[in-house]
């Protein structure tokens, strides 16, 4: 990931986000936490393009991204205006 993408995803704290990953699933995220010492991003996980890799639940699970694992990053494209 890019400098700018990391104030991207900083920037957009608590939004919602796309995350392109390098295994080519893309990730709905709502953005928790942007840690750029441990280089990672947490984030509450909404929707995914491969949804059978995470455990089901009642609960909107919270999971970790490793910047190194992040191919790219835009915004929710529901969520224009």
């Amino acid at each position: 990931m890019t400098e700018d993408e990391i104030k991207f995803l900083k920037d957009h704290d608590h939004q919602t986000v796309l995350l392109h990953l390098k295994d080519g699933e893309v990730v709905k995220a709502k953005i928790l936490f942007v840690s750029e010492t441990g280089q990672d991003v947490i984030v509450d996980l909404i929707s995914s393009t491969n949804i059978a890799r995470y455990q089901k639940d009642d609960v909107q699970p919270t999971y970790q991204y490793l910047f190194k694992d992040i191919k790219s990053v835009e915004p929710d494209p529901e969520k224009r205006s």
